[in-house]
């Protein structure tokens, strides 16, 4: 029954730090988009996350992501914004964009890799590549077919677990699964 679908994972913690980062890389890889904003950015930030977990068992960031209206949103990117804002490191940007006000974040510094993997990078390039021309409505309409939304209810923290489970379309093949893994690559 729908909303009484409940999965539980201790396997990713959350890093705040890397957090950070991660925002500040896509804000950057997004710079020359008209569609990114700050509802693009939880739609990536999730995406990212999730198949990260899906492929390698664990989270990118680990944040927390709940059910709202408009898809998966990210708990800690608020606050994220917030450290990153205050540092110098990341602007918000308003603007109108069909009849909305889009919060464009936009990196004022590049991100620092030091704590990611190139597995974790590759993950975040793939879905940067699949979400390139997608507005924030076509993420958000694509995510509300993902389990991990349809099966939990407004609020509802979705679990990663929720990444094992097959998605009802069908979906690029990852890129970096073409490629066979480099023997010295690890998490």
């Amino acid at each position: 029954m729908e909303g009484e679908f409940k999965m539980t994972d201790h396997t990713s913690r959350f890093d705040s730090p890397k957090l950070d980062e991660l925002v500040l890389y896509i804000s950057e890889r997004n710079v020359c988009d008209d569609h990114f904003g700050k509802t693009k950015l939880h739609k990536q930030l999730w995406m990212s996350d999730f198949r990260h977990y899906e492929l390698r068992g664990h989270a990118i960031t680990g944040a927390t992501y709940v059910h709202k209206k408009f898809g998966p949103f990210c708990s800690q990117l608020d606050a994220s914004l917030r450290r990153l804002e205050d540092s110098g490191g990341l602007t918000i940007r308003l603007r109108e964009r069909f009849g909305y006000v889009q919060q464009r974040p936009i990196a004022q510094r590049r991100a620092n890799f030091d704590h990611f993997s190139a597995w974790e990078i590759a993950t975040v390039e793939d879905i940067l590549w699949e979400t390139r021309e997608m507005s924030a409505l076509q993420l958000t309409n694509r995510s509300h077919l993902h389990p991990g939304w349809s099966l939990t209810q407004e609020g509802e923290e979705i679990s990663y677990e929720f990444a094992r489970i097959p998605v009802n379309e069908p979906l690029e093949e990852p890129l970096m699964s073409a490629v066979p893994a480099p023997q010295a690559l690890t998490d």
